[in-house]
């Protein structure tokens, strides 16, 4: 996916042990916490290095062209942000 290496097929479901149903949701939420603002600055900036080839920089920018394909349109706010939000609506309810 990220490496646009070509479609998930049954070569790679049999190797990786997983259809591409099955880690669909699982990229799903990596896309959505990737997406949003860093949290985590050292955990980022650690993943950014050279010597992890820049991996954290090569997903992130990934994942922030791709979110809106998975659904993901409110990037601009951290997932604590949302879940403040959801909360925060789910308060009046009881």
């Amino acid at each position: 996916m990220i490496l646009d290496r070509g479609e998930w097929d049954e070569t790679i479901a049999y190797y990786a042990g997983y259809t591409e149903e099955e880690v669909e949701p699982v990229a799903h939420l990596m896309v959505d916490y990737l997406a949003r603002p860093v949290v985590h600055e050292a955990f980022f900036k650690k993943y950014a290095s050279k010597k992890f080839l820049k991996a954290s920089i090569l997903t992130r920018s990934w994942a922030k062209r791709m979110a809106a394909h998975f659904g993901i349109t409110d990037t601009h706010l951290s997932l604590d942000q949302i879940s403040t939000r959801e909360d925060d609506s789910h308060y009046g309810q009881y």
